[in-house]
């Protein structure tokens, strides 16, 4: 049994596929937007041997005053608790099925990157790493090591890929083939959004543009 305290310290900032959510679902899930994303929020209970991670609803909390400030309580429970990672999706592909040994490229400063690349975004557990997108620090910091403008697709709510826009395609050639993906691949429960973003490494600023 969980009081107020214990759940607000251990919640944290997610993701979640609109499109998952039953009739009436939102009325009971505390949650938020972010653009045109799902923000909700999940508690990490760490048991015997493993941690595990449960979604919070409106119940778990006992007045308003605790959901109002929640976005604010989990963003900040999230820097803390989970580390941003960058990898170089060639890096990646070369280590699988060991991803766990590919380099965090945001605490390695041996790379000089000539404007071309594709990266991965996400945190050091894996799961629900997509969130970095909100965090302006994590995300300027991204841009410094990449060190030009990139687009941001929404690979899952788990991780981020980051494609800079050196000689890239076209932001609705990049829409046309997220939305393959989505639903040819990614497995509903994991669908962020089929919109494509765009990050400017000179104003630290994210749009949306297609």
């Amino acid at each position: 049994m969980y009081n107020k305290t214990s759940i607000l310290d251990d919640v944290f900032l997610c993701f979640s596929n609109p499109e998952n959510m039953e009739n009436g679902a939102l009325d009971i899930i505390p949650h938020d937007l972010y653009m045109d994303m799902l923000v909700t929020y999940r508690k990490r209970v760490n048991m015997k041997n493993h941690t595990v991670t449960f979604p919070c609803f409106s119940i778990d909390f006992a007045d308003e005053d605790s959901e109002k400030n929640l976005f604010e309580i989990a963003k900040k429970n999230t820097g803390r608790m989970f580390k941003p990672v960058l990898y170089s999706l060639e890096e990646v592909v070369e280590n699988i099925p060991q991803v766990s040994g590919t380099r965090n490229l945001l605490a390695d400063d041996s790379e000089d990157y000539d404007g071309h690349g594709i990266f991965v975004l996400t945190n050091d557990d894996g799961r629900f790493g997509a969130v970095w997108i909100m965090y302006e620090n994590v995300m300027k910091d991204v841009a410094d090591k990449i060190g030009r403008n990139f687009y941001i697709l929404p690979s899952s709510v788990h991780e981020l890929i980051l494609l800079t826009d050196y000689g890239c395609s076209s932001a609705e050639e990049l829409k046309n083939m997220v939305v393959d993906i989505n639903k040819t691949v990614v497995d509903t429960t994991d669908k962020l959004s089929d919109s494509i973003y765009y990050y400017n490494s000179l104003t630290y600023t994210i749009t949306k543009v297609a």
